[in-house]
C-alpha cells in the first residue's frame, strides 16, 4: 500500500483479492477474449487498430483495478480508468463494431454492480438506503425491460434485457445476498454475450422463417383442408 499526500490529506491506494475480486476477473479476461478473439481478423490490417486495441487495453486495466480495489479511492481511480477509454471508444467507432462495444457494455454495466458490492460496508447497516437502493434497481429492471421489448435492433434489446438484469442484482446487493449477485452477475456476462455473437444468424433465421411463413399462408398448403392435401399427394405419387 501507498500513501499520496494531497493538501495534507492522506489518500490511500489499496488492493485485495476477495471472492469479488475473483468473479470480476473471471467475467473481465473471459469478455477481453471475446473481444480479441472477434476483432483480430476484421482490424489487424486497418489503420485504426493499434489504438482501437489500446482504449481495449486501457479498459481492461481499469476494469481490473476497480475489480481489486481495497477502498474508495482505488475503485475512483478504477473507474476513471476504464471510463476515459469506454468514451474515446465510443467517438472513434460510431458507426463500426456494433458488437465489441456492445460487450464492452456490458462490461461497464458490471462496473456499477462492483460499485455497490465495494462501498456495501458504507450504507448496508442503513435500512432506508438499502430500501432507496432496491426500489431503484426494481424501477431500472421494470423500465429497461418494457423498453427491451419494443427495440427493432437485436443488439439493443440484448442491451437493455442486460441493463434489466443489472436492477434486479441492485435488488440482490441492497438484500445482502451478494454472492447471489456474483453468480447473477457471472450468468448474465455470458448469456449476454452469447446472444450478442449469435444475434446476426438468428436475424436472419427469423427473416428467413417469416418470409417462409408469408409464403405458405398465401399459397394452397395455407388454404386447403390437412385431409384433402393429403389425398392429392397420395394421388400424385400413385
Amino acid at each position: 500500500m501507498s500513501d499520496i499526500m494531497i493538501t495534507s490529506a492522506p489518500f490511500h491506494i489499496d488492493f485485495i483479492f476477495d471472492k469479488i475480486a475473483a468473479a470480476y476477473m473471471f467475467v473481465g479476461v473471459f469478455l477481453m477474449l471475446v473481444i480479441a478473439i472477434y476483432s483480430r481478423p476484421y482490424w489487424h490490417k486497418e489503420k485504426g487498430y493499434k489504438r482501437f486495441i489500446n482504449n481495449i487495453f486501457c479498459i481492461y486495466i481499469g476494469y481490473n483495478l476497480a475489480a481489486i480495489s481495497g477502498n474508495v479511492v482505488t475503485l475512483a481511480v478504477g473507474l476513471l480508468f476504464t471510463s476515459i477509454p469506454a468514451v474515446l471508444l465510443i467517438l472513434f467507432y460510431q458507426n463500426r463494431y456494433l458488437l465489441v462495444k456492445s460487450i464492452v457494455g456490458i462490461l461497464l454495466l458490471n462496473v456499477g454492480v462492483l460499485l455497490l458490492l465495494r462501498t456495501s460496508h458504507l450504507w448496508e447497516q442503513r435500512l432506508f438506503e438499502r430500501i432507496l437502493i432496491g426500489l431503484s434497481g426494481m424501477l431500472v429492471a421494470i423500465i429497461a425491460n418494457w423498453f427491451a421489448r419494443i427495440q427493432s435492433s437485436a443488439n439493443r434489446q440484448i442491451m437493455y434485457a442486460s441493463t434489466a438484469q443489472m436492477g434486479l442484482m441492485f435488488v440482490e446487493v441492497a438484500a445482502g445476498w451478494h454472492v447471489m449477485a456474483l453468480f447473477h452477475l457471472t450468468g448474465n456476462s455470458f448469456l449476454r454475450t452469447y446472444q450478442l455473437l449469435i444475434s446476426p444468424s438468428t436475424v436472419a433465421y427469423r427473416s428467413r422463417e417469416r418470409s417462409y411463413n408469408a409464403t405458405q399462408k398465401g399459397s394452397a398448403k395455407g388454404i386447403l383442408p390437412k385431409k384433402l392435401l393429403n389425398s392429392i399427394f397420395i394421388l400424385t405419387i400413385k
